[in-house]
């Protein structure tokens, strides 16, 4: 997938993040992110890379 195109999910709790990373830092799981597509965004400015939980 292109790079800013899309996002890290993890499996275990549905937070997501910019980069892949080994540790989920919202539930403390390894190795459960998935890169996905990401959503067309909104707005005029993109936010910063930290876990955010749907």
């Amino acid at each position: 997938m292109a790079r800013g195109n899309s996002q890290f999910v993890c499996q275990a709790c549905g937070a997501f993040y910019a980069k892949w990373q080994g540790q989920c830092t919202a539930c403390g799981e390894w190795n459960t992110l998935v890169e996905e597509a990401a959503p067309p965004s909104v707005g005029g400015k993109k936010g910063r890379g930290g876990a955010t939980v749907a």
